[in-house]
C-alpha cells in the first residue's frame, strides 16, 4: 500500500503541496498537462529548485498571465471542473473541496452555498490550487505520528513568505513494503 505523509510543521498551502509532490518527482510537464484539463486559461506555473535555511526543495507558484478581479460563485466553479477534461476522481475532489469552501462561507455570511461568491478563492491561482492541492483534506486520514513506512521519497515545497521557522511542506512518499 503507498502511503503518503504530509508533514505540516509551517502549515499548509497549494503552492507548498505543488511544490513538495514535484521534488518528490512529480514531473512540472505532467502538472501541467493535467491543469489544462481545466480549460482555465491565463495562469502559468513557475517552478524553481532552491534551497532556504540549508534545505534544498521546491517553490511552485501559480502565477496569473493578467491582473483578475474575478467573483466566481459556486456553481460557476462548479460547472467549469464539470465541463473539464479532468479524471473522474480528481473532479469529484476537487468539486468535494469547493464544496467544503462554499459551505463554510455560506455559515460565516448566512447564504446558502450556491449564493457564495468567491474573492479569492474564485481567482486562477487558487482554482488551480485546490484542483492540484485537493488530495489532502478529501483523502487523507489522521495519523498518531509518524507511520510504519519503507520510505521512499522526501520533498519540500516551500511557501512564498518568511518566518522565523523554515516555510515549507514536508511529504514523505513510501509503503508498507520495501
Amino acid at each position: 500500500m503507498k502511503i503518503v505523509y504530509f508533514d505540516c510543521f509551517a502549515g499548509i498551502s497549494g503552492d507548498m503541496t505543488l511544490g513538495a509532490f514535484l521534488d518528490c518527482g512529480v514531473s512540472p510537464e505532467t502538472l501541467r498537462q493535467e491543469l489544462e484539463k481545466l480549460g482555465l486559461p491565463g495562469f502559468h506555473l513557475e517552478i524553481e529548485k532552491t534551497k532556504k535555511r540549508g534545505i534544498t526543495g521546491t517553490s511552485c507558484r501559480v502565477a496569473a498571465d493578467r491582473e483578475e478581479h474575478c467573483h466566481r460563485h459556486f456553481p460557476e466553479i462548479q460547472e467549469m471542473i464539470e465541463s473539464s477534461s479532468l479524471d473522474a476522481p480528481v473532479k469529484a475532489t476537487a468539486l468535494s473541496m469547493f464544496g467544503r469552501v462554499a459551505k463554510a462561507e455560506g455559515k460565516v455570511h448566512g447564504v446558502p452555498p450556491e449564493k457564495v461568491h468567491f474573492h479569492e478563492v474564485g481567482a486562477v491561482d487558487s482554482i488551480v490550487d485546490i484542483v492540484g492541492a485537493a488530495i489532502l483534506a478529501e483523502l487523507a486520514s489522521p495519523a498518531d505520528g509518524f507511520p510504519a513506512m519503507h520510505i521512499h521519497r522526501v520533498g519540500y515545497g516551500f511557501g512564498e513568505r518568511e518566518f522565523e521557522v523554515l516555510n515549507a511542506l514536508r511529504v514523505f512518499i513510501g509503503g508498507d513494503e520495501a
